[in-house]
């Protein structure tokens, strides 16, 4: 295949990412139960009502590591407006605790090891983040880093 055939898949294939993430916006978030990384059962639904933030991440993706104070300033400053922050570690659950707590992360973060619901998010990369109003529908999905400032603009858009 040419540089230009190449070129041209690379694009194709872009496009047609952007598109699927445009169509899952908008619509209910998939709900799901797992463990957090202490143990304890995380459920989604548990926080209807309130803005949500999803953050899949694991601790060997070096633009994760950058992400992640960056989240949890961002759930720091906006905990009072009710604000949930959920990570969702695709390791097991010693690595991410304790990747959490020698970095001095707060936000809790649940452990899905099989990928499975990172799998109903459409997550193709990581970090990736998802955005839900109080009615538990996403209002939207980005994946690379994410400076304050942008995060900042997003939540904007579900009324913080």
């Amino acid at each position: 295949m040419s540089v230009k055939g190449v070129l041209l898949a690379g694009v194709a294939v872009i496009a047609l990412a952007l598109v699927l993430r445009q169509g899952v916006t908008n619509r209910p978030a998939p709900d799901f139960t797992l463990p957090d990384t202490f143990g304890r059962e995380v459920t989604l639904s548990e926080h209807r009502g309130n803005p949500v933030l999803l953050i899949f991440w694991t601790t060997w993706c070096g633009v994760c590591r950058h992400q992640m104070p960056v989240v949890d300033e961002i759930r720091s400053e906006y905990r009072s407006q009710g604000l949930q922050v959920l990570g969702v570690n695709l390791e097991d659950t010693a690595q991410a605790r304790d990747y959490l707590v020698a970095n001095r992360l707060y936000l809790r973060s649940a452990v899905d090891a099989q990928g499975t619901i990172a799998q109903q998010y459409g997550v193709s990369g990581l970090p990736t983040m998802v955005l839900l109003d109080g009615d538990g529908k996403v209002r939207g999905v980005s994946a690379g880093y994410r400076d304050a400032g942008q995060l900042r603009s997003a939540l904007r858009r579900v009324g913080l």
